[in-house]
């Protein structure tokens, strides 16, 4: 009834020092529940949504919300509730969306209770919580969620082959959460899969093949795990792909040709691992980030990168790159940081016109075996452009020598480092 749902939320409130909320329009007046801030009913007038986010809720979570028998989503995030969570929660018959996220809420993430919703819960988020525990093989039950995200948790144990029976997943989000073991192998059975998180954890073993499969993937994030092997050619299919970051691992072999073909790639981020052989001629137009810097690398710079009209970060330092600076780098409207030290590129620095690289905060240089000065108009810029802060070049003489590999105008370069000898 009415009164019995008013007297739920009402102990809820209290549960959670509602007078301390940062809104409680509504709340325990005389008008319907239904208009209390964050609640919405059905059609008859039943409580369908709790919506507390980020109201500064602070206590417990009730066991009498649990008689909420219409309610489908419950969300809580980022307030400072504590305790443990109504295990019968997961026995409400209609709950189909919890969000715990940013609480102190204690005990186990994967309580027996949770399976009693396997026909109901579509998306169970629990980052940034105090609960516990590992993912158990028994989570392909929960055949109809859409989103698990339990990240920057205390989770001990791997990622369970099991999880690949979720076939109705868009989002799996677990990352920094002391992940170990390796990446499901039959990762590519989630074909509904959109964005995977595992970055900062502690997975080995390979990216595996089957994930080519992903056709509607759009983010992999992969970063600072101990991954290692190649990426492999099935990456090539990923053709909803916009974010790849697989940085601080033990990948190595050739970055596949086939990114290079993916059109929706805006990021691209390999940064510190072992890959060998050519830098792949991303000709994605919407690219705006790429670091392949700090790994084996041993071609030249593909002119066609700077093609790229949305193109802003370029790091591709402390490789083994050859051959010369594209000079069509000086059509990317929107550079602003080139890192391209410590590699072994040869020829003259480009020389911008004036309305060229208005964007430009950082070139670097050095450690690398450029000839000629450093242009006048990158100097020029250096006057007219205030974000235009950091200039490193090879401006200093090596030991013996009177001239240094680039001269550069007083004020001009910000640093001189002494180079490296031409063969």
């Amino acid at each position: 009834s009415t009164m019995e749902e008013r007297y739920i939320l009402a102990v809820f409130f209290y549960s959670t020092t509602g007078e301390q909320w940062s809104n409680r329009n509504g709340w325990l007046t005389s008008r319907s529940h239904c208009l209390w801030y964050g609640i919405s009913c059905d059609p008859n007038g039943r409580t369908r949504a709790i919506k507390e986010n980020r109201n500064n809720l602070m206590g417990t979570i009730p066991v009498e919300i649990t008689s909420l028998s219409s309610l489908a989503i419950f969300k809580v995030y980022d307030n400072r509730l504590r305790g443990s969570i109504p295990g019968d929660i997961y026995s409400m018959p209609k709950i189909a969306f919890l969000d715990f996220e940013v609480n102190t809420f204690e005990g186990r993430i994967f309580v027996d209770e949770i399976y009693n919703a396997s026909s109901t819960l579509e998306v169970f988020r629990a980052s940034d919580t105090l609960l516990t525990g590992y993912i158990p093989d028994s989570i392909s039950q929960m055949t109809k969620l859409r989103q698990l995200w339990i990240a920057n948790a205390a989770l001990s144990g791997s990622i369970p082959d099991t999880i690949t029976s979720l076939t109705d997943l868009n989002d799996l989000i677990l990352y920094n959460s002391s992940l170990t073991g390796s990446i499901p192998s039959d990762m590519g059975l989630l074909h509904r899969l959109e964005h995977v998180d595992l970055s900062d954890n502690q997975l080995q073993g390979k990216i595996p093949e089957t994930m080519g499969a992903l056709t509607k993937l759009e983010k992999l994030i992969v970063h600072n795990n101990s991954l290692n092997g190649s990426i492999p050619e099935s990456i090539r299919y990923l053709t909803s792909l916009t974010e790849i970051f697989a940085d601080n691992n033990y990948l190595r072999g050739p970055i596949p040709t086939g990114i290079a073909n993916i059109e929706n790639l805006r990021i691209v981020s390999l940064r510190n691992n072992t890959f060998s052989g050519t830098i792949p001629a991303f000709s994605s137009t919407v690219l705006e980030f790429i670091d392949l810097s700090r790994n084996e690398l041993t071609s030249s710079i593909p002119e066609i990168i700077f093609d790229s009209d949305a193109l802003e970060i370029v790091y591709l330092s402390n490789n083994t790159l050859t051959g010369t600076i594209p000079k069509n780098i000086l059509n990317a409207t929107k550079l602003r940081d080139l890192w391209i030290e410590g590699n072994l590129l040869t020829g003259s620095i480009p020389d911008p016109d004036e309305d060229d690289l208005l964007s430009i905060t950082e070139v670097l240089l050095y450690s690398n075996r450029l000839s000629g000065s450093v242009p006048g108009g990158l100097c020029n810029l250096r006057v007219t452009s205030e974000a235009f802060v950091s200039l490193h070049a090879d401006c200093s003489p090596r030991l013996g020598l009177d001239e240094p590999n680039n001269f550069c105008a007083e004020g001009c370069c910000t640093a001189c480092f002494e180079g490296k000898a031409h063969p």
